[in-house]
């Protein structure tokens, strides 16, 4: 699948990928180096392919697929994310 990784001048990583392939976009975080995730397995709904994603600030990311559709999201607040380990 096509995936993406940012980092926002606070040290937060962002990982983009297609949940399941070819499917929705799902936009990951970390905080601590990847001892935990937390993860939104559709921040863009539908269809999508060659998803990129820029985090110029610490209050903000930008997940962007190649499907003419341009999201803008905030980073996943850790309550209401799915936490991976």
């Amino acid at each position: 699948t096509d995936s993406d990784i940012a980092v926002d001048p606070g040290g937060r990583l962002y990982y983009t990928f297609d949940y399941p392939y070819a499917g929705t976009t799902a936009v990951c975080t970390t905080d601590d180096r990847a001892e935990s995730w937390h993860c939104d397995p559709a921040t863009v709904p539908g269809g999508t392919d060659r998803m990129w994603i820029s985090a110029p600030s610490t209050k903000e990311s930008f997940p962007t697929p190649d499907q003419g559709l341009t999201t803008r999201s905030s980073p996943l607040p850790p309550a209401a994310s799915l936490i991976l380990s």
